[in-house]
């Protein structure tokens, strides 16, 4: 790792410095955490995209279009994590020039995690579950009902 992502080891934010084709090259802690990751080895070279969740991947490539020509850009995308945990993150991402080269050198990408809606998301998914549970015994009581009247009919 580079020292400058280094650095940034202690920040509650998530540093990522890609190639302009969104292909990760470094990363500090913060980040390796937010990707559900221990290892620099197993984010390092893969694009930064495999871990955007496919509901967000058409507004994360136009994102990266933007800061391709060279324009800062900022987008709110879900993380889908190793461990199939998603959280919700705003991505700001610039261009970065390299002095020595006469091309961009690549993108630095920060991403802030945004607990308030992450919050939001698990009392959404707690609630739906629950949902599924009572819509469970519903059906579970129409079911029974339904067979008490067929045999107390067939009684008659």
């Amino acid at each position: 790792m580079n020292d400058t992502l280094h650095l940034h080891d202690d920040l509650p934010v998530g540093c990522v410095s890609t190639d302009r084709h969104g292909v990760i090259r470094e990363v500090n802690q913060a980040a390796m955490t937010m990707l559900g990751q221990r290892k620099e080895s197993r984010v390092l070279g893969m694009p930064l995209i495999h871990w955007v969740n496919r509901d967000c991947r058409r507004a994360y490539l136009s994102h990266l279009g933007r800061v391709r020509r060279g324009l800062r850009s900022n987008v709110e995308v879900e993380l889908a994590t190793s461990g199939g945990k998603t959280i919700q993150v705003s991505l700001t991402s610039v261009m970065r020039e390299n002095p020595r080269v006469a091309k961009a050198a690549g993108i630095f990408n920060a991403l802030i995690e945004m607990p308030e809606k992450n919050s939001l998301r698990e009392d959404h998914d707690l609630l739906a579950t629950r949902h599924r549970a009572v819509n469970q015994e519903v059906h579970e009581l129409q079911v029974e009902l339904r067979d008490r009247d067929y045999f107390e009919n067939q009684l008659r």
